[in-house]
């Protein structure tokens, strides 16, 4: 098993990512509502649950993770942002 080296710029795309997300939220929360129709989730208990950056570095994508309360169970939102805009979307158990 081999192990890389922790690139500390991750804490700069932490902060960046962070700011994308919050100015992005008026176009991302409707993705989210979209993929949970017609599952029994609470709608109003979604929130971010992790963000992937593992791609971060090179193309300034993250992989936005969303769920919410005992209602959602297993279910879970994903949202693609690749330099600010939404690329994709997917949800699923």
């Amino acid at each position: 098993m081999s192990r890389s080296e922790f690139d500390v710029r991750a804490f700069a795309w932490a902060k960046e990512s962070a700011a994308t997300i919050n100015r992005m939220r008026p176009e991302i929360m409707p993705v989210v509502m979209k993929l949970l129709e017609g599952w029994p989730c609470d709608e109003s208990k979604a929130h971010v649950s992790g963000i992937d950056l593992s791609e971060y570095g090179e193309n300034k994508t993250m992989d936005v993770s969303f769920t919410g309360d005992d209602s959602w169970a297993d279910f879970g939102v994903n949202v693609v942002v690749r330099n600010g805009a939404i690329v994709d979307s997917y949800a699923g158990d």
